[in-house]
């Protein structure tokens, strides 16, 4: 259920239904070679939850592919007009398999930051995390 994807107690749509959206879209778009094993969303970037309080959200996947790259954004009806939701960078095919541990690794030159702070920082912001914080 929704229980622990709530936003100042106001349910919300939970990012991994983007990227798993837009990657089955993306399967069905684009076939694999024999060699493909892995389908690799990177770059995500979530910039405005969608709240799940009406009966109802349009949600609208929009793919641009430029050569090789595929990125994808997506857009929901947010008031009276479209905002995009999410942000995917890039989309591809690996042909290496990918191991759990390699797709939980941060590159720690770029993100600086104790897991836990940011944690206890969700719920201060009123992120309804049902205290399943990283130890």
């Amino acid at each position: 259920g929704l229980g622990d994807h709530r936003l100042y107690e106001i349910p919300v749509c939970p990012g991994a239904f983007y990227i798993a959206q837009a990657l089955d879209f993306y399967s069905r778009m684009y076939s694999a070679s024999a060699n493909d094993k892995t389908l690799i969303a990177e770059g995500v970037v979530f910039k405005h939850a969608l709240t799940l309080v009406d009966e109802q959200a349009t949600v609208q996947f929009r793919f641009d592919r430029k050569a090789d790259l595929v990125k994808c954004k997506v857009f929901s009806i947010l008031g009276d007009e479209w905002t995009e939701i999410c942000q995917i960078e890039k989309i591809r095919y690996s042909s290496k398999k990918v191991s759990r541990k390699q797709l939980l690794k941060v590159d720690s030159n770029t993100h600086n930051f104790d897991a836990k702070a940011v944690y206890e920082r969700f719920d201060e912001a009123g992120l309804n995390l049902a205290g399943q914080y990283v130890n």
